[in-house]
């Protein structure tokens, strides 16, 4: 047991220490997110518990993002828009953010909630079409393309591709009768009667003119 919590001390401290650092950045660069991502796929146990860690500080401090100065804020909401826009969560985890970030755009409790909202939805919009329900509550958004241009649009297509997606066989078996059907050739054309009692060709029983 005492090994386990040094583990996790441990994992929280290395957390908190990459926190800090990306917070002073001037901005959340491409290898601090490629760095979390080398924690969540690692198979070593105490990376994923840095990871975690800092999933878990990263929602806690949704709740307090009015202390935060504006260069922290930015930062932060750059990490945590980029960590679903990479899908490194789970989605129970990813329905816990973005209900977070719909109630910071619906109605936020101030300027710098809502600008973490909208910082952090630029960095998955291409993937709304994966959760039709949170578009369409986007729409209830005041002024949400005037603040992410083209949004809208994204919003509607994630919406039509929901509509439009083909039904897929339920199962390979059903699959494999579909694809059957339609290889199976097609019966040759009937004889005439007429020309079948006769052991004529059918085109000249038919009136066929064929070659002269």
């Amino acid at each position: 047991d005492a090994t386990v919590r040094l583990f996790k001390v441990d994992g929280e401290k290395l957390a908190k220490e990459y926190l800090d650092a990306t917070y002073r950045l001037q901005q959340t660069s491409t290898e601090s997110v490629d760095q979390l991502e080398l924690w969540k796929k690692s198979p070593k146990p105490r990376d994923q518990q840095v990871f975690d860690c800092i999933v878990q500080i990263l929602l806690e401090e949704t709740r307090c993002l009015s202390d935060y100065p504006f260069k922290a804020l930015t930062n932060a909401a750059l990490l945590f828009g980029q960590i679903i826009g990479r899908n490194l969560i789970d989605s129970s985890k990813t329905q816990s953010a973005l209900k977070i970030i719909l109630q910071m755009l619906v109605k936020p409790t101030d300027l710098k909630v809502g600008e973490y909202g909208i910082i952090a939805l630029e960095q998955f919009k291409n993937r709304l079409s994966e959760w039709p329900t949170f578009a369409k509550q986007l729409r209830e958004v005041v002024d949400l393309d005037m603040r992410i241009p083209g949004i809208m649009c994204i919003v509607s297509n994630a919406l039509d591709s929901g509509v439009k997606k083909p039904r897929l066989p339920a199962h390979p078996q059903e699959h494999r009768l579909l694809q059957r059907r339609h290889e199976q050739p097609r019966p040759p054309p009937a004889r005439h009667p007429r020309a079948a009692e006769r052991g004529q060709d059918p085109r000249a029983a038919a009136g066929d003119p064929g070659e002269d």
